[in-house]
């Protein structure tokens, strides 16, 4: 059913050898669709199988719906496939925007405090064995900013301030925006790790101001090796310990 819209021919003899198809749907994909159909059995042999695909130039993805052709001897042998390929490209795309917008704040782009926490907890589960430090990161005097210069400066501050946050940590932490002007990290700290300097290096970097309104903050720290891995406990901890020091 995709040949009309791809350019295909209606059957395919040797699809894994395939020019065509293999410089549209890449050798990964055709082999792990064919994987799936020889996993197949008789009594089920339908696959169900999106993939991204080169089309015209353009990377799109595309849904297969396959069933695979057993005869009729015992054992039964695989005889191929028939199957369509349905260009689904426009509803994942509006899925992933719909996903992306409620897991993310819509002023910075950074996660929001639920997808924030579903991440951490995932990752402390994953690794058991390792270290997690969580830092709460308060923008000193931001409501002056909003006072003295309006929303729409403050706006611009904080994604300022994001900006600055991202730039600051490790290719791997966690960054979210978890109130007005509260960010929190999530970082993962090995044994030979020291999170206190981490924190101070994040703290450092993201002091300066912006069109002549100061930027400084306040750090809240609390670490898995002091309280347990509940994701709750350990952000309770490092919002009191942000609140000792405000």
């Amino acid at each position: 059913h995709g040949r009309i819209n791809l350019g295909l021919p209606e059957v395919i003899f040797n699809p894994l050898e395939d020019e065509a198809l293999l410089a549209m749907f890449g050798s990964e994909n055709l082999h792990e669709l064919h994987r799936r159909s020889l996993h197949t059995t008789p009594e089920d042999p339908i696959v169900h199988f999106d993939m991204s695909g080169v089309v015209n130039g353009e990377t799109r993805w595309f849904n297969v719906v396959s069933r695979a052709l057993w005869s009729d001897e015992d054992p039964p042998a695989y005889r191929g496939a028939l199957g369509k390929v349905i260009d689904v490209h426009d509803q994942r795309s509006l899925m992933l925007d719909l996903q992306f917008r409620a897991w993310h704040d819509s002023l910075t782009a950074l996660a929001n405090h639920a997808y924030a926490r579903k991440i951490a907890a995932e990752r402390m589960a994953m690794y058991a064995d390792s270290t997690f430090v969580v830092l709460i990161i308060d923008l000193d005097h931001f409501k002056e900013a909003n006072d003295t210069y309006g929303h729409e400066f403050g706006d611009r501050v904080l994604r300022y301030f994001a900006d600055k946050l991202r730039a600051s940590v490790r290719e791997g932490d966690l960054i979210a925006r978890i109130g007005g002007d509260e960010f929190l990290v999530f970082m993962k700290c090995d044994a030979e790790t020291d999170h206190r300097s981490l924190a101070r290096r994040i703290h450092a970097s993201i002091c300066g101001q912006y069109e002549g309104f100061p930027v400084s903050s306040s750090i809240g720290v609390a670490s898995t090796s002091v309280v347990g891995k509940d994701y709750d406990e350990i952000f309770r901890c490092a919002d009191r310990a942000l609140y000792r020091v405000k």
